[in-house]
């Protein structure tokens, strides 16, 4: 048994090539064979997966940033409100990227906790300096994302471990 049939895949024709440049295949006739599996929607986030640590950093400093605006600008109304949801998430999208392994869905719901931690904050930031909303609902769909991430982490109970 080979490697592709062992993993439940299939081998498929992707395109033919005309020089020997090195493939990620095996060549037969000039055809780039590759071995094709159920890739899942969850595998292949896993090239987005970097961006967790960077959403984690720059939550982090923009926490402390927004903190220390707020303490010293004495308006803490949206600015504490946005360095708070920064710190809370800045430290799960860290340990969502190190438990990457073992939890299935941890890409997934960094990236959408990650996203609507940045919409929530960054509107009430542009509402505290500009005055106006980031767009309209974008604070609700902020929050509406961050919980949808956090039933992501939760549905991630129901997924089998990676090995």
């Amino acid at each position: 048994m080979n490697g592709c049939s062992a993993s439940g895949g299939r081998w498929t024709r992707q395109s033919k090539i005309r020089n020997f440049a090195t493939s990620s295949g095996r060549r037969s006739n000039g055809w780039v064979i590759t071995c094709r599996t159920g890739n899942s929607v969850l595998e292949r986030l896993e090239k987005l997966r970097p961006l967790l640590l960077l959403f984690s950093g720059l939550m982090g400093l923009s926490g402390v940033a927004l903190a220390a605006a707020a303490t010293h600008g004495g308006d803490t109304q949206f600015l504490g409100n946005a360095s708070t949801m920064c710190l809370a998430h800045a430290p799960v999208l860290l340990a969502l990227y190190i438990g990457n392994r073992t939890f299935r869905t941890a890409t997934l719901a960094g990236l959408v906790l990650g996203l609507g931690t940045i919409v929530f904050a960054g509107d009430l930031v542009s509402r505290h300096f500009l005055g106006e909303r980031l767009f309209p609902f974008a604070a609700p769909t902020g929050g509406m994302l961050m919980m949808l991430g956090w039933l992501t982490v939760a549905a991630g109970a129901f997924f089998s471990q990676r090995a």
